[in-house]
This record gives structure tokens, sequence and C-alpha cells, in this order.
């Protein structure tokens, strides 16, 4: 027997999609077409309130990606107990709030982010600024921001390397000169 006779082609195939009609519907068309899919109905408040969730545990652990053993070990109980958490059986109130102290922390900082600074040295605030000066920054690329800050630390007439070289020894930002409120 050949191999194009034991070979189903990819055009033969029910697996494939056909985007094509789909990319010439509305948005509009769309959402009716997906209404009238049965099998893809919206969920009811009854569906919601009815759902079985996941214990929290679960998905605490999930999204920190942590194996069984590590996070048992960090939550301070035993596997076998963890085990029980995340086949239903609820946790006492001091382990709840372990729980929480957890997500709360892995919240705050995830695996390859950076945590908080120890004493911010930036103040975050809103500011509008001319699409077109926007625009010339953005366009050097990645670190405008920090462009944008310098060229305003020169039209202050403050020294732009001053602040950086007291924040490397840990003090306090340089009084702006005389004239300068």
């Amino acid at each position: 027997m050949s191999a194009a006779a034991t070979t189903k082609s990819l055009a033969d195939s029910h697996d494939v999609q056909d985007w094509r009609r789909f990319d010439a519907m509305t948005d509009e068309q769309r959402h009716k077409a997906a209404l009238a899919d049965p099998d893809a109905q919206p969920w009811t408040e009854e569906d919601l309130a009815t759902a079985k969730r996941r214990p929290r545990a679960f998905v605490i652990r999930r999204a920190m990606k942590l194996d069984l053993a590590t996070f048992a070990e960090l939550a301070g109980v035993a596997v076998e107990t963890l085990k029980a958490w995340e086949a239903g059986m609820d946790p006492d109130a001091a382990s709840r709030q372990r729980l929480d102290e957890i997500a709360n922390a892995a919240a705050l900082r995830r695996r390859g982010q950076r945590g908080p600074q120890k004493s911010p040295l930036k103040q975050v605030i809103s500011i509008r600024f001319d699409a077109d000066v926007l625009e010339y920054f953005r366009a050097t690329g990645p670190g405008w921001q920090s462009r944008m800050n310098d060229a305003m630390r020169k039209a202050a007439g403050l020294d732009p390397l001053a602040l950086q070289a007291d924040d490397a020894r840990g003090s306090s930002r340089p009084a702006p000169s005389p004239g300068h409120d």
C-alpha cells in the first residue's frame, strides 16, 4: 500500500477550520452565530452560582507553579493535608489565613518580576503632554521615559547626574537650585 493511500490529506480532515467565512463576518454576525451554537451558550447567574469551584489551595499552588511538596512546605502543612484541601476539604481558619498570606505575597511579586522599591526615588503622577512631544520621546525606543525625565531636569536647570550619584549613596534628592520652585 502506498503512503498516499494511507495518509489523510489536510483538505480531507474534519479538524481543519476554514476561516474565510469567519473573516468575512461582521462582529454582530459572529456574536449571533455564537449564540446560535447550543454547545456554547453564555452562563446564566444560576450556572455561575451552582458551578463547582476549584479549591483555593489548588488555585494558589497552580498560579505559583509549585509542586505539592514545595507548596505544602510553604504552607506549613503535610502533603496529605494539602491533597485533602485540593480534593475539597475546607482548611481551618488559621490555615485559610496562611493561604491568604501566601496568595497576597505571590500577587505582589511573581517570579522574574521586580519587587517593590525599598525607598521609591520617583513619584507616580498624572500629567498631560502634547501628542507630538510624546511621539518624539517614544520614537527614541526603550528608556524613553528616562530620557524625558533627563530633559525635564535639564530644562529645570538641575544636574542630571547629581540625582543618580546621590541615589547610589542612598542619600536624599538634591535641593532645587534657587529660582526653581
